[in-house]
């Protein structure tokens, strides 16, 4: 059988690894309206210049 200190332990692991995620997620939005207009910056661009 698992010990009661192992499951707490997995528990624990996999409530920082869910904070993390949702810390991530919360971070996503802006990531991506950054990587948008960094695209549109370069579409914009003649290739010339990159």
């Amino acid at each position: 059988m698992v010990s009661l200190a192992v499951c707490i332990e997995a528990l624990r692991l996999a409530s920082e690894m869910l904070e993390s995620l949702i810390l991530g997620l919360e971070g996503l939005p802006s990531m991506v309206s950054g990587g948008m207009k960094t695209l549109l910056q370069i579409k914009d661009k003649p290739l010339r210049q990159i």
